[in-house]
């Protein structure tokens, strides 16, 4: 069986698109996040779902720029373990 996100980027302090409640409504605010992080690429349905358990703007991000998903590096080892 392959390991998940057998598609993946290192990237470190990335920038990512937050979402916060304003008064207009939902804005989005591009912000850089410290630390180590990885750009995925899901390609199956299994990772996708793994994707989704977790916590928006806590563990996962959108990137302000490109494509994929931007995870926290621990998150990523607990996929991979």
């Amino acid at each position: 069986m392959s390991k998940p996100f057998a598609i993946s980027q290192k990237v470190e302090n990335p920038s990512v698109v937050i979402t916060k409640n304003g008064l207009r409504g939902k804005e989005f605010i591009e912000e850089a996040r410290n630390g180590k992080f990885r750009r995925v690429f899901p390609s199956n349905g299994n990772e996708h779902s793994a994707i989704l358990m977790l916590g928006l703007q806590e563990e996962r991000f959108a990137p302000a720029k490109g494509d994929g998903v931007i995870i926290t590096e621990r998150a990523f080892k607990n996929f991979r373990s």
